[in-house]
Parts: structure tokens; C-alpha cells; sequence
């Protein structure tokens, strides 16, 4: 169970590591091709996902 456990680990920070290069490509991009509308959008896209990411880390700290 513990082997399980480390490769669920390594799994997720390397997924959080490919998600935030993607979210710095995004934003670069979105800066070359300045769009007002688009920076917004995705702004508003981020707070939303650390929003329930937040949500989802206060819940599972309530359970133990």
C-alpha cells in the first residue's frame, strides 16, 4: 500500500508541474496576443480552480 501511495504522489506533483508550465505557456501567449476579453477569462478560470482546490484541501483536512 505505501509503494501504491508514493506512486500516486509522484504522479500528482508531476502533474502539477506539467499543469503549471501549461498555465505559463498559456499566460505568455495570451500576453503575445494581447487580448483583454482572454486574459479575463483565463484570470477568472484560475481563481476559480484555486477556489475548489482550496474547498477540496479544507475538506479533506476536516476529515482526519
Amino acid at each position: 500500500m505505501d509503494v501504491l501511495k508514493a506512486i500516486l504522489a509522484t504522479a500528482g506533483i508531476l502533474f502539477a508541474v506539467l499543469l503549471a508550465i501549461l498555465i505559463l505557456l498559456a499566460i505568455l501567449w495570451l500576453i503575445g496576443n494581447y487580448s483583454a476579453d482572454r486574459l479575463i477569462a483565463v484570470a477568472s478560470l484560475l481563481l476559480t480552480l484555486a477556489g475548489f482546490l482550496l474547498t477540496i484541501i479544507i475538506q479533506l483536512r476536516r476529515r482526519r
